[in-house]
């Protein structure tokens, strides 16, 4: 699938690699988790892990770029339900010069509270 990632997965362009489940009042509904890859162009490349979303569920997402390198390698693990899927992209990787960092989001399109919680956070770099 091509589409633009973030901001409803159908609008901006930004230089990105990350997961992503999107619902929007019932319509555009990831019924599992996505990986997600963009050059800062309009569409990204877009790979469904077939990983269920499901609430009260413990996930733990990776992904590692080393530097200078042409794949990025995903992994999600529902620790939950003992099931793993990973994967790679080759296209729409960010630019070689664009700084990645840790971001996670929670955004609600309609009246209704949302939550998610954060375990941990690790990131590692190279010195370059």
């Amino acid at each position: 699938t091509s589409v633009a990632p973030i901001n409803g997965r159908r609008a901006g362009s930004i230089h990105f690699a990350g997961f992503n489940r999107e619902h929007e009042n019932g319509q555009n509904t990831d019924t599992n988790w996505q990986f997600i890859t963009n050059d800062g162009g309009v569409t990204a490349t877009t790979t469904d892990t077939g990983i269920a979303f499901a609430v009260s569920t413990l996930f733990d997402l990776w992904f590692w770029m080393p530097a200078g390198a042409t794949t990025v390698y995903w992994q999600i693990d529902d620790v939950t339900n003992s099931t793993t899927a990973s994967g790679s992209h080759t296209t729409d990787l960010p630019g070689a010069t664009t700084a990645l960092y840790p971001w996670t989001g929670l955004r609600t399109n309609d009246a209704v509270a949302r939550t998610i919680q954060i375990a941990r956070v690790y990131l590692e770099a190279d010195k370059g």
